[in-house]
């Protein structure tokens, strides 16, 4: 005997999916209206709804044993992933306490006063991604030269050129002309 699955879907209004805290109300509404004027804000409390809930998810309490530094394992994707995070945020702070005018690399911090997140693509010699949450501020060494800047904020794209002799601060937002 076959089993039929009816399903229906309910019509959600945007401040019904502005109230409510369920992610898939909320991704459900911004991807069957994409044109409604709260889309930025819906956008922005479905990325606070997945950051408060990947921060309160449970984190497991490893049992501690005693091991010997053979037992360690040293090439894991986690530790390594941790390793290259650290040594990014040695060299980018030796970078800022050292004023050496003969650094071959520039930080280039990018703050984004946006509603939506940045993904920035740094494109010269290499290509580097930097992704910026809304209202936040995120930073990158890359060797000095001529980069191209291209990316999307809030859907309006933004494109530029820039010779990086030094550090430098891009401030970027969406306005609502």
């Amino acid at each position: 005997m076959p089993i039929l699955f009816i399903a229906y879907a309910q019509s959600v209004t945007a401040e019904q999916a502005e109230q409510s805290n369920d992610m898939k109300v909320i991704a459900t509404f911004i991807k069957n209206n994409p044109t409604d004027p709260k889309i930025p804000v819906l956008k922005r409390k479905l990325i606070d709804l997945l950051q408060k809930n990947t921060k309160s998810q449970p984190v497991a309490t490893p049992a501690i044993k005693k091991t010997t530094a053979s037992a360690t394992p040293k090439n894991s994707a986690v530790s390594k992933l941790l390793r290259r995070k650290e040594t990014e945020d040695e060299r980018i702070l030796n970078h800022l306490f050292n004023s050496n005018p003969n650094s071959t690399e520039a930080l280039v911090s990018m703050i984004n006063t946006s509603e939506c997140p940045v993904i920035m693509k740094i494109t010269g010699k290499r290509v580097y991604t930097l992704t910026v949450a809304p209202g936040k501020k995120e930073h990158i060494l890359v060797p000095k030269g001529t980069y191209k800047f291209s990316g999307k904020i809030c859907n309006a794209p933004y494109y530029s050129s820039k010779l990086l002799n030094g550090d430098i601060e891009l401030t970027l937002g969406h306005s609502k002309k």
